[in-house]
């Protein structure tokens, strides 16, 4: 019987319920483009929306993951300018 109240008792310890770690990365931006201004901006707001997801960390060596994004304008047949990214 005391065998038996100890198994019952061991799955409530607090060592064995806890919480798993919480996350954190690192990130490098690549950023590459003909427009300067262009790729300025689109840098500016990935690095905002990264930072404000306050698990991710931007860096310049060492990092998890790369993000390499192409930024271009693009020009429609009626002479429409806008911009895209891949």
């Amino acid at each position: 019987m005391k065998a038996l109240a100890f198994i019952l008792f061991l799955p409530t310890l607090p060592c064995i319920a806890q919480a798993p770690p919480k996350y954190s990365g690192t990130v490098q931006l690549y950023i590459s483009g003909e427009d300067d201004s262009l790729k300025t901006q689109v840098n500016s707001f990935i690095s905002r929306e990264l930072r404000s997801l306050g698990d991710i960390t931007i860096v310049d060596v060492k990092p998890d993951f790369v993000l390499q994004i192409i930024v271009m304008k693009i020009k429609g047949v009626n002479g429409f300018s806008g911009s895209g990214s891949v």
